[in-house]
């Protein structure tokens, strides 16, 4: 537990909406002035409660955090002072024995600095468990395609994990939000590396999306806040990704001829690797220009952004032919 004094450093500047909670009540402790603005407008919220701020039940997922089951977890909540207002959340631990909890405020939130699209193995499993697909950089983590389809997802994630995971699978479904944890994979054996495993809810329950990343060295601290919310939120990208697969799979196809030839050309090289700067330059064209035929392509392929677009057309490659 955290003292009066709260934890011995500074979020008061942070540029981000961040929020530290104490673990037992969540008390915040300590507020940005961008977190202030979106919670009380503008008024130091230090001593209040999240719930006193944040409208409506709050995550069950809190409890699990607190017990070290997950490392973190996404909601959207309403906002009491705004009637009609609400945010979205991403609530990240701090790490084994810290005192407090980070929360994230998404709404309004600039894009990440980085645009490039987060490298993970996703994919989706069914009621009994079952990995029924799988895609992005897969092989590495589970195996050849072939050995993981079909397995449970519990095969596949280290015996000392397993309880954590039933634990997040079962609250996905009880609160229908994405949650993430910490586990270690068979394959790697005893001691080898630690993944970011993170969970959307999918229907019928307990079917689930999921995302694999590694969690790039030991756990951030709280020193290290913006990178571990920084991390969390690419984990959250992944699993969007994840889900983008999963539905995929269920939805009807949508043919490619129904894109141009010039998107055609734009969707082959971002396929390939390139991002929308050098696609603009090969192409001899305005970024905006393309960023503005991607938005076509999205809206007729029924995705939302580039990751979706990306797994959507791998896993059309990887399919036989009907």
């Amino acid at each position: 537990m955290a003292g009066a004094e709260g934890p011995h450093f500074s979020i008061v500047d942070f540029a981000e909406p961040v929020l530290l909670l104490s673990l037992a009540d969540e008390r915040i402790l300590q507020a940005s002035a961008a977190a202030a603005d979106l919670l009380t407008g503008g008024v130091d919220p230090a001593g209040r409660t999240l719930p006193e701020l944040a409208a409506g039940p709050g995550a069950r997922a809190a409890d699990l955090l607190r017990h070290g089951h997950l490392t973190g977890y996404l909601q959207r909540r309403r906002l009491s002072w705004v009637p009609a207002g609400s945010l979205e959340i991403r609530v990240r631990g701090l790490g084994p024995g810290a005192p407090a909890l980070a929360l994230l405020a998404v709404d309004g939130l600039p894009p990440s600095p980085s645009a490039e699209p987060v490298a993970a193995a996703v994919g989706w499993v069914d009621q009994q468990l079952g990995v029924r697909r799988i895609g992005g950089d897969a092989a590495p983590l589970l195996g050849p395609p072939e050995e993981a389809l079909g397995r449970s997802l519990l095969e596949l994630v280290c015996p000392e994990d397993l309880a954590s995971v039933l634990f997040a699978i079962g609250q996905v479904a009880l609160d229908g939000q994405p949650v993430s944890l910490s586990v270690g994979l068979r394959r790697g054996g005893p001691g080898s590396a630690r993944y970011q495993l993170v969970l959307q809810p999918l229907a019928p329950a307990p079917s689930v999306a999921f995302a694999l990343q590694p969690e790039g060295g030991p756990p951030a601290g709280a020193q290290d806040l913006p990178g571990l919310l920084r991390r969390f939120g690419d984990g959250l990208a992944a699993a969007a990704a994840a889900r983008a697969l999963a539905t995929a799979q269920r939805r009807p196809e949508r043919a490619l001829p129904e894109l141009t030839g010039r998107e055609m050309q734009i969707v082959s090289r971002l396929l390939a690797g390139d991002r929308v700067p050098a696609i603009a330059s090969q192409l001899y064209l305005a970024q905006s220009t393309v960023r503005n035929h991607l938005s076509a392509v999205f809206a007729k392929l029924g995705v939302s952004s580039q990751q979706e677009l990306i797994v959507l057309l791998r896993t059309r490659q990887a399919r036989p032919s009907e």
